[in-house]
């Protein structure tokens, strides 16, 4: 069994809060770090919605009129 590890944060991001802590980094090195980790960067993008079908709001009208 494998551990899940992933960060959406960007490496810059990443780098910039480590040399507020007294850490001076590059993002290329948190990068470098991260994948030795076993770290995975995962994109924090909106995932695109399918059509939208017409009655989508119905199951939240009819828990609302309960």
């Amino acid at each position: 069994m494998s551990l899940l590890k992933w960060t959406g944060k960007s490496t810059r991001k990443i780098a910039d809060e480590m040399v507020d802590l007294g850490h001076p980094m590059s993002a290329m090195s948190v990068c470098r770090m991260l994948k030795e980790m076993g770290y995975s960067l995962q994109a924090n993008v909106k995932t695109k919605e399918g059509k939208e079908h017409p009655d989508r709001d119905a199951q939240f009208k009819y828990i609302n009129e309960q």
